[in-house]
């Protein structure tokens, strides 16, 4: 068999190395393609991320994603608002709810601490359901105060203000009906401040012949909605368009 015999078979076997180094190059590629874009969404999901921590981050009570959430209007209309989907019962946001607490536990968007001590902050509670547990005779029974809202005081009041949460809104408890009605003697629609919680002694036992004394009760604060404002989270927002989501209310 001559050399011009040959080329053909020989033209076809660089060829099949040709097209099998060119397909292994393509496989390569994406491959280096998909773990990028696997880096960038999971850069992406950390940046929206939301966080309740205690100090400096630890320990982690819960965490959502701003993505599932939506746009809300403020008490007058404007857009300045985002909500995100927190309330869910199979994975519950819960944190310690106690005099020490309120000087630990954090909120964090992207890893990045924007308001520590919040119960500090938003300290006082502006929607007390006067009628929530009216109607309960036995006053040893344990309630729960449920849809609490945790505000700033004065909050929007200032257009300036910088805090980044416009309301907090959580489960509290338990507590005993006496406690409840103790509060029911706060004037209605003035807020109740957090102090005045611990100040009254309404998150403590009843006393105790035996003891003489009054042991806390473990409460817990189950995080419900952080009503966040837009300024405060201008990149997420910004990020969250160019994912194509919704921000605008509906």
């Amino acid at each position: 068999m001559s050399a011009s015999d040959l080329a053909p078979f020989v033209a076809a076997v660089i060829e099949d190395g040709i097209a099998a180094e060119l397909q292994r190059k393509n496989e390569e590629q994406k491959r280096k393609i998909d773990a990028l874009e696997s880096t960038i969404q999971k850069h992406e999901s950390e940046r929206l991320l939301v966080q309740i921590t205690g100090r400096h981050g630890r320990p982690i009570y819960g965490e959502r994603s701003l993505k599932e959430g939506r746009g809300i209007t403020d008490w007058l209309g404007l857009d300045i608002l985002w909500l995100p989907d927190i309330d869910n019962e199979d994975d519950a946001v819960i944190c310690p709810f106690d005099e020490r607490s309120i000087t630990q536990l954090e909120i964090r968007v992207g890893g990045m601490l924007i308001l520590p001590r919040f119960l500090q902050q938003l300290n006082v509670i502006t929607n007390f359901d006067y009628e929530e547990h009216e109607d309960e005779d036995d006053l040893d029974k344990l309630v729960y105060l449920n849809h609490v809202a945790f505000s700033s005081l004065g909050l929007g009041l200032d257009p300036d203000d910088d805090c980044p949460i416009n309301r907090l809104t959580g489960r509290i408890g338990p507590i005993t009906v006496r406690h409840y009605k103790a509060l029911c003697n706060f004037p209605e629609g003035a807020g109740i401040s957090i102090s005045d919680f611990f100040e009254h002694n309404v998150l403590r036992f009843p006393r105790t012949a035996a003891a003489g004394a009054q042991p806390r009760r473990k409460m817990t604060l189950t995080v419900q909605a952080i009503e966040f404002h837009k300024k405060n989270i201008s990149g997420c927002i910004s990020l969250m368009k160019q994912l194509g989501i919704r921000t605008l209310p509906e």
